[in-house]
């Protein structure tokens, strides 16, 4: 199961180290600069809510289907078949929610049609997810793999075109997310027509008993995703509301670093859920996966989150050209939450595939709780600044949360020396950033940073990186 894990990483890694820095940093970036940071802030907002909401078009359909596919493929084609019927049925009833949301939020009709239109946009995402859902369960990671970037190669190829080689044509918001939809289709319509040549033609009939089990099986992964959701979304929205489009727009520049990086992370958890699932279900040994996989992340959230700490402003002047200050403030702080996102999301993967879902439900609404109070108190004096912290915060207290609790059901005292392990790493990372950022100029110091921090965790973690560098040799 490890050198499918880090075969498939590899590739997953590669492919998308390749295509999304370009979609994030050449096309989204520029996109900002274009429109603005209050035309951007608005539509951060807009998406923030979409991205809620998104929840409940997939109702953790996704995750039920990974671990259903990894233990039976049978009947393959009439369960797409009921779940595409059952996810347009959401999809008319999430459309009725967001509709009273917009109008008890005080939207004015072009806002409520941009949130449509963006709603609709997550619909063919959460479409493509739930068919990548298949691909994962069924352990066919190489189209998981190219559906994973290939909306990205579309964003790159048609507002590449229009941002570079038309500079003087005019860029909206609107043409923004119109081409969005026109990507997120044609991955669609290629996902779905690979997967009925595997699985046969789905068998469209709608069933009642079937969608209620459904339901019943499934909400409590659509409940944890849609807790999930709000505390790590819900930012944007009260930004907007409370401070007004153009703080949400600096809240964006900088979170959009955080949201590439998740990205990257977040492939650690498609591919280790089904493999913790198989794993479990079989009754095997987790703790060298868990072990391994949490410290490469580990480690590549302490570089990130160092040099955007320490080079903040060398970042943000590279890559923008509004609000820069604000912005620079934002980026220090905000990034610092990619550590506890990197326990959260190994941690989190683990506990959901053994279906601890009472406990992490319990933890996410603790979360929302922390999050909503500390930024309508932070917000309000701060504005953006005040978010980054209320997210850093939130974060570090649900990965503590997280990491009691695998401790508890998976691991013994001994593992309990990783930490201290971990923490190690962190402080004198930390150090060898502050003195080197002293002396020496930013490209300099990033690279002898970076090169001085890969030998202190070959020191620290001397077998792990060799077992680590093994599985991909092999």
């Amino acid at each position: 199961m490890q050198k499918l894990f880090y075969k498939n990483l590899f590739w997953l890694i590669l492919t998308n180290l390749i295509i999304k820095p370009v979609s994030i940093f050449l096309i989204d970036a520029q996109v900002q600069n274009k429109v603005g940071s209050n035309q951007y802030g608005l539509y951060f907002s807009l998406l923030s809510i979409s991205y809620v909401f998104s929840v409940f078009l997939d109702f953790g359909l996704s995750n039920y289907s990974v671990k259903k596919i990894t233990k039976n493929t049978s009947s393959l084609s009439f369960y797409l078949g009921s779940s595409i019927l059952f996810r347009l049925f959401l999809l008319i009833v999430c459309a009725i929610v967001l509709g009273f949301l917009s109008f008890v939020l005080s939207y004015p009709n072009e806002y409520k049609l941009l949130l449509f239109w963006i709603f609709f946009n997550q619909f063919l995402i959460s479409t493509i997810a739930f068919l990548r859902s298949f691909y994962t369960g069924l352990l066919w990671f190489k189209m998981e793999i190219i559906l994973s970037v290939l909306d990205k190669i579309f964003w790159i190829i048609i507002l590449g075109y229009w941002i570079y080689f038309l500079p003087k044509k005019e860029l909206s918001i609107h043409g923004f997310v119109a081409v969005q939809t026109v990507s997120y289709f044609i991955v669609f319509f290629i996902a779905f027509i690979v997967l009925i040549k595997k699985i046969g033609l789905p068998k469209l009939k709608w069933n009642w008993k079937w969608s209620f089990q459904i339901l019943k099986k499934s909400y409590p992964y659509a409940l944890l995703v849609f807790l999930m959701m709000i505390y790590n979304r819900i930012d944007g929205v009260l930004l907007e509301r409370i401070s007004g489009s153009n703080e949400a727009g600096i809240y964006a520049q900088s979170f959009r670093l955080l949201d590439a990086c998740f990205m990257f992370a977040g492939l650690f958890s498609s591919l280790l859920f089904p493999l913790f699932s198989k794993m479990i279900h079989l009754k095997e040994n987790i703790l060298p996966l868990l072990q391994s996989s949490q410290f490469v992340l580990f480690s590549f959230s302490v570089l990130i989150a160092n040099i955007c700490f320490f080079y903040d402003t060398e970042i943000i002047e590279v890559l923008y050209v509004h609000d820069k200050i604000s912005s620079i403030k934002v980026l220090s702080i905000l990034m610092l939450g990619l550590i506890p996102i990197s326990f959260t999301l190994i941690q989190g993967t683990l506990l959901t595939a053994s279906s601890h879902l009472k406990f992490l439900n319990t933890m996410s609404f603790f979360g929302i709780i922390i999050n909503l109070g500390l930024n309508f108190f932070l917000i309000k004096k701060y504005g953006a600044y005040g978010a980054a912290f209320s997210a850093l915060i939130t974060q570090s207290v649900l990965a503590f949360l997280q990491i009691i609790k695998v401790q508890r059901c998976f691991l013994n005292k001994k593992y309990f020396q990783n930490y201290l392990q971990y923490f190690f790493i962190l402080f004198f990372s930390f150090v060898l950033f502050y003195l080197l950022d002293l002396f020496l100029n930013p490209v300099l110091g990033v690279l002898v940073s970076s090169i001085l921090y890969l030998f202190l965790l070959f020191y620290i973690k001397k077998k792990e990186l060799i077992f680590i560098i093994n599985q991909f040799v092999r």
